[in-house]
C-alpha cells in the first residue's frame, strides 16, 4: 500500500517544550506527527515571542543576573533545554519546505547555516 503526502505543517508551541512538531497528513487522511529536538543553539523567535521578547532583547539580556529584572517565568523557561531553538525551527521548516514544494507561506531556509 502506498501513501502520498498531502501536506506538512508546523504545529504551534504549547506547554512545556518536548520538541518542534510537524504534522504530516497523508492522502488517506491519516495524520502523523514528527518531532525535532536538537537541544543546541539560541531560542527561536517563536519561543521568545511566548514572552514578548525579540531576538535582540534576548541577546542583550541572556547573560544578566536574574536579580536585574529578568522575569522569573522567562528565567525558568530558558534555564534548561526545554525550549525551541533556532536550529530546531530551521530544520523543521526545511522538512516542511521539502514535503510541500509548492507552498509559498513557508520561509525559505535553503541558505540558512546551522552552526553548532
Amino acid at each position: 500500500m502506498s501513501y502520498e503526502i498531502k501536506s506538512a505543517k508546523l504545529l504551534p508551541l504549547e506547554g512545556k517544550y518536548y520538541g518542534t512538531e510537524i504534522e504530516i497528513e497523508f492522502s488517506n487522511s491519516q495524520k502523523e506527527i514528527i518531532t525535532i529536538w536538537l537541544r543546541k543553539g539560541e531560542p527561536s523567535e517563536r519561543a521568545l515571542a511566548e514572552f514578548d521578547l525579540t531576538t535582540k532583547e534576548w541577546m542583550d539580556n541572556k547573560n544578566f543576573d536574574p536579580s536585574l529584572g529578568i522575569k522569573d517565568d522567562f528565567r525558568d523557561y530558558f534555564c534548561d533545554d526545554h525550549h525551541e531553538t533556532e536550529i530546531d525551527l530551521i530544520v523543521a521548516n526545511k522538512i516542511i519546505e521539502t514535503l510541500n514544494p509548492k507552498r509559498k507561506d513557508i520561509p525559505n531556509v535553503q541558505n540558512s547555516r546551522i552552526i553548532c
